[in-house]
């Protein structure tokens, strides 16, 4: 098992195979299909097998972990894409804290990521995005609206967004913006930014350099007890729980017994 940190310039497609497990940690990137038709994931998502077709950087400053199983733990000749709950989410980044701070064996290191990699295979769908060549236009209209809502979060999260606003740029009601992305994503769309946004306080956490304040002023929390609060009932820690952990190197077992998956909305 190989493990390592990326920030593709380039089409993923081009280092990912059958045996890889990709979570995307900062930034979207674009599935292409071949007729054209696409998808963004982005750190609500991990993709797992080989992409039949070109995986590009969609924002700026992506940033990916990608896991390179034997062939004998996974070989999906296909793409698959699954929703990452915040319990995995976190378990993938204390595997890579781990594999950084070399100060677990690699056996077991190896274990963690095939037992992570079963957890992952068995979360929700994110949806078969190849299908999509086969809607009708109605379909293919409301992901368009899905997309276009996306990339609109994706621009803003340094500045949030109400859901009226978004609504309005896509010139929907607030009813049926909710009730369309909710379908595309798997989740609301509140519950959607805020994952995107807890996941990139979590990996500036990576930088003890930067200190809370700045990542939640950064990330457009209204002050830090906001930021704390938020990233509490996502995590079951506060962000200064985890920094304190990082010194120690107790993520493990701080998480073991706090993190829980969101049940929703």
């Amino acid at each position: 098992m190989d493990l390592a940190t990326t920030q593709p310039q380039r089409d993923l497609s081009e280092i990912l195979t059958p045996s890889s497990l990709c979570f995307i940690r900062t930034g979207a990137m674009r599935l292409t299909h071949g007729s054209g038709d696409y998808a963004i994931v982005d750190a609500n998502h991990v993709l797992f097998g080989a992409p039949a077709a070109p995986v590009r950087p969609l924002t700026d400053h992506c940033c990916c972990t990608i896991v390179q199983f034997s062939a004998v733990a996974l070989n999906e000749p296909a793409l698959r894409i699954r929703l990452v709950s915040p319990l995995l989410y976190i378990r993938h980044w204390m595997l890579l804290q781990r594999a950084h701070h070399r100060r677990h064996s690699v056996g077991t290191t190896e274990a963690d990521a095939l037992e992570l990699l079963g957890d992952v295979i068995r979360e929700p769908a994110f949806r078969d995005w190849q299908s999509s060549v086969s809607a009708d236009e109605t379909q293919r209209r409301r992901r368009t609206i899905a997309l276009h809502v996306t990339a609109v979060l994706h621009a803003s999260l340094s500045n949030p967004l109400s859901l009226e606003s978004v609504a309005r740029s896509a010139s929907l009601s607030r009813f049926t913006l909710s009730r369309l992305f909710s379908e595309y994503a798997g989740v609301s769309m509140r519950v959607y930014y805020r994952r995107l946004r807890l996941r990139n306080a979590l990996d500036a956490m990576l930088d003890k350099r930067i200190d809370l304040t700045a990542i939640a002023t950064n990330l457009g929390f209204s002050d830090q007890a906001h930021f704390t609060n938020a990233f509490r009932a996502e995590y079951g820690m506060s962000p200064s729980d985890i920094r304190r952990a990082m010194k120690g190197n107790n993520l493990q077992a701080s998480f073991a017994s706090d993190c829980y998956d969101d049940p929703g909305e």
